[in-house]
């Protein structure tokens, strides 16, 4: 499983049972908020998306929901500020989801995901950092999905210093290592003659000989972006 699979199921859980107390507690007409039955319906809906395999209709109610949850961090900014911080802390994960559900560099989308649609990614990663950056809560993991769509977009220097501060707040040696390999690989495309690939290949491997418990899963996932921005532009 993906990490933007497990990512997306969770937080539509929790939009779910917040969901719920956010439209009691703000008391809007119903036409204008979601309610807990809406949030229900919609985490239903993404599950019946997943099993058709069309997982690129996540991203319109995501923009939906995103958009939903911006205008309610506004409307509690006066009258309760910690659930405006509660809100902006959802609205970051709502916006890694389309980041992520856009990034080609997974490899294994049922659908081609278009030009629009990526450019689309970046945006909502930046949003993410950005929303995470209001709260005071940077994660490495938005900085790494911002990072990850830079150099989707070929913007190298940025991708290096997205995973440069994703590295800076890594929470142990492992994960510092993973985002300097990923450093590593923006440094490779960079180059326009694969310049570095063999130190490239020599990374990932260490990676996936360290002890860590998902070191094989983060090495996978390298090689994986690996092969959709190295080998499929060789030919």
């Amino acid at each position: 499983m993906s990490m933007r699979r497990t990512t997306t199921v969770a937080l539509f859980f929790f939009l779910c049972v917040f969901g719920g107390g956010m439209a009691t507690a703000q008391d809007f007409a119903n036409l204008d908020t979601v309610d807990e039955l809406d949030w229900e319906e919609l985490a239903t809906l993404m599950r019946h998306l997943r099993s058709e395999q069309r997982e690129s209709l996540f991203v319109p109610v995501a923009k939906l929901q995103l958009a939903y949850l911006t205008e309610a961090a506004k409307r509690a900014e006066t009258s309760n500020p910690d659930q405006a911080v509660e809100i902006r802390r959802f609205a970051r994960g709502v916006a890694y989801n389309i980041a992520s559900f856009t990034w080609p560099g997974w490899g294994d989308s049922s659908e081609p995901i278009s030009k629009t649609r990526q450019e689309l990614g970046l945006e909502a990663a930046k949003r993410a950092v950005d929303l995470a950056e209001q709260i005071g809560e940077v994660t490495p993991n938005a900085l790494w999905i911002l990072g990850a769509h830079h150099l989707n977009a070929m913007q190298y220097e940025e991708a290096l210093s997205s995973f440069d501060r994703a590295k800076e707040l890594a929470r142990n040696d492992f994960y510092r290592s993973m985002h300097s390999v990923w450093q590593q690989l923006t440094r490779v495309l960079a180059s326009g003659t694969n310049s570095g690939l063999q130190e490239l290949d020599v990374a990932i491997d260490n990676l996936r000989g360290s002890d860590f418990e998902d070191a094989e899963f983060f090495a996978d996932q390298l090689n994986t972006a690996r092969r959709v921005y190295i080998e499929n532009t060789e030919h």
